[in-house]
């Protein structure tokens, strides 16, 4: 037997087969009313053919060729009532859920690029005060060396001054206590000088 539906619309989500199974989810309610046919077939040959059951028939007699189909029709309805079942999401909604999806993604990995970036230029800022301080503690070891060697040269001065001034001779000595007098203040100049300038700089 052969089932299939001749008017009417099974409710959303179910589907009648050629056995007259109905199967399926419903995804809506409400009263559906429904024609459904059978096809019965059988070939040809000796006997009726009385595939229901409800009234024999007496088929022709003797043999002979062919097929023998007998159709019966009956209307049925299929009532649904509470709350459909959800529908699981559409092929539309499923693209647009991805590209969603991939928007989502393209904001981060741009996020993250801008992180790097920013990154790097706090890195070379880094790198760039560093190697200023470098510079400046160079230029501050070359200053301090200079005022190392105005010291030394302040205690040779002063060495001479003291050597000069233990002299008995009157001339000699006042010779040399004014000659030591200047070296000792040329010597105390150019220490100042140097102090100066290395505050300078420090501001």
């Amino acid at each position: 037997m052969k089932y299939s539906l001749q008017s009417g619309k099974l409710p959303e989500g179910l589907t009648l087969a050629e056995d007259g199974k109905i199967t399926g989810t419903v995804t809506e309610s409400g009263t559906f009313h429904l024609v459904a046919k059978i096809e019965a077939s059988k070939s040809s040959g000796g006997g009726g053919f009385n595939p229901w059951g409800l009234s024999p028939k007496r088929g022709p007699g003797g043999g002979g060729g062919g097929t023998t189909t007998e159709t019966m029709t009956f209307a049925f309805d299929i009532i649904v009532t509470g709350e459909p079942a959800p529908q699981g999401p559409t092929l539309e909604d499923r693209v647009a859920e991805l590209e969603a999806s991939i928007g989502d993604l393209e904001e981060q990995i741009n996020g993250v690029a801008s992180a790097i970036a920013a990154g790097d230029q706090e890195l070379a800022d880094a790198i760039a005060s560093l190697k200023t301080q470098i510079d400046d503690l160079a230029a501050m070891g070359a200053d301090v060396t200079a005022l190392k060697t105005a010291v030394a040269n302040l205690e040779a001065k002063v060495a001479d001054l003291q050597k000069n001034a233990g002299t008995k001779t009157t001339g000699g000595c006042g010779g040399s206590i004014v000659g030591g007098s200047v070296a000792l203040s040329l010597a105390l100049v150019s220490v100042a000088a140097l102090l100066i300038h290395k505050k300078n700089k420090e501001d």
